[in-house]
């Protein structure tokens, strides 16, 4: 048997959006799109990895104000 790992068993989920009432420039793009099904206008010919911001955070119970 050989040692090859068996490829994921993760559906595949194709997403054919169509009738959009908005369409965005790439330019017009902000953080506020970031998670959120839009549509894009033009020809992108380079992407990249979003690269967060905050390296560090701490939260803080307003009841008890344990901080993580």
């Amino acid at each position: 048997m050989d040692n090859q790992e068996e490829p994921p068993n993760d559906p595949i989920i194709q997403v054919r959006p169509y009738n959009l009432r908005v369409t965005n420039r790439m330019r017009d793009l902000d953080p506020s799109h970031i998670d959120k099904l839009v549509s894009v206008k033009g020809i992108i010919i380079r992407n990249s990895d979003i690269i967060p911001e905050m390296k560090e955070a701490a939260f803080k119970c307003f009841k008890c104000n344990f901080t993580v």
